[in-house]
């Protein structure tokens, strides 16, 4: 979203929205978030324990 509002803006060429988009900026904005993601589902899994299966 936020790429998108900078190519809107038209403070960034179509080769520097491209680059944001490339698959190497990607991982690196989402990474972070993923081991945020995979410490809370440990922490709680810890003080929660497993969920019980439905029936």
């Amino acid at each position: 979203m936020s790429a998108l509002a900078l190519k809107q803006g038209g403070k960034w060429s179509m080769e520097e929205i491209k680059m944001l988009w490339s698959e190497e900026s990607l991982t690196a904005a989402v990474l972070p978030r993923y081991h945020i993601d995979v410490n809370i589902k440990r922490a709680l899994g810890q003080k929660l324990g497993k969920l019980p299966q439905a029936a």
